[in-house]
């Protein structure tokens, strides 16, 4: 059975959460005092649309054994709930609460997005102007990459594939870092659409160059503070009201806190930072999405009205799903006659998840300190709000139909079920994938992501960090010669 399901199905048998629950604050209620309750006893004195989020999360923290995570949904671009349990940090008694920080992921993405529009809107940049070789040559990158425009690194129609850091490329010489990174081009731009973080540590380099400073600093004076996110780090601290992010032990989950975290998944290449690095608030996050919705403000700076209008119009189908598409470090997909933006991040150790309804200005968000999803919260946030959650959110897959042979000779992959998750063998990869959403998967211990390309209800092909593996065809066994 998935996990989420689970944690849903075991509502009723947990007594008592990770940790006890903060209290839950609405933007027109005043403070309550913290009082010594268990998660699910604090989740039954919720109004019945918000108990049945609430129950979730306290269910999946206990069953998926995440040390604790936080759940908010705005409506019309209210926050009308913020529910948080358990601990911060495994083996430390600090809550979680509605304030605390978690590592977004690739969330960032659209953030790092929102920064060049931000320019663009002033001049500073041209989004569809090709890259400047002369800027490209000082950058050290591929001189192919003129061909590109910001846009195109930023919708992942680049042409390039994607590249994680690693332990090798980190000792490289400064000088060509990036250009490992980054990568080189596999198909001309816009002829496909390949999911890409080497593209968005060249767009976030880009971007450094144009504004003149550091990307930190030009996402917080940009972004960030226009947008009041004020809990949003670009850098991490370890000072603030932070999470740690979580791995499997042998004793249970394994802390690490958020500059260890940077330091292990990213191998403190601070290039990669556009891609993945942003910390924040479930508020934070949420005031993010009522800015590129009909819930911004007369405040609202004017680059999110565009950027919600590119995004809307121009993004392009992605392979991963027939009812997405992809735009600006935003997933556009069609609910029924619902029209969902959304991002999903994951670094192994922390997971996200936001979604919202332009139309509306309602949203949710989920975010966990380990590297599980939790599904369920995010299935139950989103029935909150109006919108019905997909297949692979209500109900997932059973993993055996994606088990089996992917490319062939000496690049084939072989996948097989084991237990909750999929082991992959072949072509120097050995690994065991651990179930996200979307039809995606995450290497347990490591950052790298895994797809399966699904196309009329059937898995076509698997896509992972620089492969692309068509499915090979299930063969019958020989029948046994006539007599």
């Amino acid at each position: 059975m998935h996990r989420g399901l689970l944690a849903l199905g075991l509502l009723a048998a947990c007594g008592d959460g990770p940790a006890p629950a903060q209290p839950v604050a609405h933007d027109d209620a005043p403070a309550v005092t913290p009082r010594p309750w268990t998660c699910l006893q604090q989740a039954e004195a919720l109004p019945q649309a918000d108990r049945t989020v609430a129950k979730a999360l306290c269910a999946e923290l206990r069953v998926l054994d995440v040390p604790g995570g936080v759940v908010a949904v705005a409506e019309q671009g209210a926050v009308t709930l913020r529910f948080a349990a358990g601990v911060r940090c495994a083996g430390d008694t600090t809550p979680v609460t509605p304030q605390t920080a978690f590592r977004l992921g690739s969330i960032t993405k659209s953030m790092t997005a929102a920064l060049a529009f931000a320019l663009a809107e002033r001049g500073a940049v041209d989004l569809d102007a090709r890259l400047a070789p002369a800027r490209l040559a000082s950058l050290g990158v591929d001189p192919s990459l003129s061909r590109v425009s910001l846009r195109q690194l930023l919708d992942h129609r680049a042409g390039l594939p994607d590249v994680l850091p690693d332990a090798a490329l980190a000792a490289l010489p400064p000088t060509q870092r990036l250009a490992a990174l980054v990568g080189h081009p596999f198909v001309a731009p816009d002829v496909t659409w390949s999911y890409s973080n080497g593209g968005y540590v060249l767009a976030g380099a880009w971007l450094e160059a144009v504004a003149g400073t550091a990307w930190p600093e030009a996402i917080t004076a940009e972004v960030f503070t226009p947008l009041g996110m004020t809990g949003a780090r670009a850098r991490p601290r370890t000072d603030d009201d932070v999470a740690c992010g979580h791995l499997p032990g042998a004793d249970g989950p394994q802390p690490f806190d958020v500059v260890t975290d940077f330091e292990r998944f990213a191998f403190g290449l601070q290039a990669t930072a556009p891609a993945g690095a942003v910390i924040a608030t479930a508020d934070d996050v949420l005031r993010f999405a009522a800015a590129l919705s009909r819930a911004a403000g007369p405040q609202a700076p004017r680059w999110a009205a565009t950027m919600l209008a590119a995004v809307r119009q121009q993004a392009q189908p992605t392979d991963r799903h027939p009812d997405e598409r992809y735009a600006a470090g935003l997933e556009v997909v069609q609910r029924e006659d619902v029209l969902l933006l959304q991002h999903h991040g994951n670094t192994g150790d922390f997971a996200a998840l936001v979604a919202w309804r332009p139309d509306l200005g309602n949203a949710v968000v989920v975010l966990g300190n380990a590297g599980t999803p939790l599904s369920a919260t995010f299935a139950a946030a989103l029935s909150r709000i109006g919108v019905v959650p997909a297949a692979s959110e209500a109900q997932p897959w059973p993993l055996a139909r994606y088990a089996g042979r992917y490319g062939d000779g000496a690049d084939a992959l072989e996948l097989a079920v084991d237990g909750d998750a999929l082991t992959l063998h072949g072509a120097g990869v050995h690994a065991r994938l651990q179930p996200l959403d979307h039809h995606g998967f995450i290497e347990a211990g490591s950052a790298r992501t895994w797809w399966f390309v699904v196309r009329d209800d059937r898995v076509v092909a698997l896509r992972g960090p620089g492969r692309y593996a068509p499915r090979q065809p299930l063969t019958a066994p020989t029948p046994p010669a006539a007599p």
